[in-house]
């Protein structure tokens, strides 16, 4: 019998179909459902999880729900022995949809029950917080840089009654209109960049904002991170571009530049720039970011 914690966001809706959902396809195994009441919450449930011995902690929710479990679990010394997935039900679910997980619970439960783990990467990030404090803090799939940050600023602010896809869109549409290109100097092992840019963005896996595949040569277990670069920009050149951005296949165009590194240092030239850390408004540059590989096992089906 495994010991299966689920964290689920406080504002997640038809909580106990979800619970019975959960029971009936994973019945003989120890489960646990557990709801956040604060921001930040997940992470501390899911570090006194691993500390309690569960084998396997899922994020029920969002990027954001993954996020706050995955930093929980790496505080952890049991970090090595925990298994995390994610039921995705949130407003995003970007990670998910780069490694093509099961959006169902049957289909959760079938690779928990086959215990079908592969380690994935993780990126460390420093930066300073939206306190002026310094930060520390692990991101699974996109962090980046500039409009991004305001994008995300934008979408903590508002009502996403019109669904994540459309919020986003028009988030997007909205800074693309008023943003301008910004000056940034990067430095990395096999990068040195400094000039304008509307948004740079260091990848783990290839989607945001919503199913937007900005990062086509990104994996989360290949030990390395993908940097996109977008320069100078218009509106006009995003909605040109969307199709082939919504399929994942790089974009042509002589402001838009794809690299990887392991190790980044991103520094607006003039002013601190604002961070989006997967999905949500962090904080500001200077942020440093460096590759840790197969930091942790998470729960997904080979390809």
């Amino acid at each position: 019998m495994k010991k299966i914690a689920f964290i689920a966001h406080g504002k997640l809706k038809r909580r106990k179909a979800l619970v019975r959902d959960a029971q009936n396809f994973l019945s003989h195994h120890q489960i646990n459902f557990l709801f956040t009441n604060f921001p930040r919450h997940a992470e501390s449930l899911a570090q006194e999880c691993a500390e309690a011995g569960f084998d396997f902690i899922i994020a029920a929710g969002g990027d954001g729900t993954l996020n706050e479990v995955i930093n929980g679990v790496m505080q952890s010394p049991r970090k090595g022995e925990v298994t995390i997935g994610v039921w995705p039900l949130g407003s995003g679910n970007d990670f998910a949809k780069t490694l093509r997980l099961p959006a169902d619970i049957k289909g959760l439960a079938q690779t928990i029950l086959l215990e079908e783990a592969h380690p994935i990467d993780l990126m460390h990030l420093t930066y300073t917080d939206i306190n002026g404090q310094p930060a520390q803090r692990f991101s699974h799939n996109i962090t980046d840089v500039g409009m991004g940050g305001q994008v995300a600023e934008g979408m903590s602010r508002t009502s996403k009654w019109m669904g994540p896809t459309l919020t986003y869109q028009y988030q997007i549409i909205k800074s693309l209109l008023t943003y301008r290109p910004v000056p940034v100097r990067v430095q990395g092992d096999g990068i040195s960049f400094e000039g304008n840019v509307m948004n740079y963005c260091v990848c783990n896996g290839k989607y945001f904002g919503s199913g937007l595949g900005i990062s086509p040569y990104a994996l989360p277990d290949d030990g390395m991170l993908n940097t996109v670069c977008i320069g100078e920009v218009t509106l006009r050149d995003y909605l040109r571009h969307l199709p082939a951005i919504r399929r994942c296949v790089p974009v042509e165009h002589p402001q838009v530049h794809y690299g990887s590194a392991t190790t980044l240092r991103i520094d607006g030239v003039k002013d601190c720039l604002p961070i989006d850390l997967d999905g949500e408004f962090a904080g500001y540059t200077p942020l440093s970011v460096t590759l840790v590989p197969a930091a942790i096992r998470f729960l997904q089906t080979r390809q």
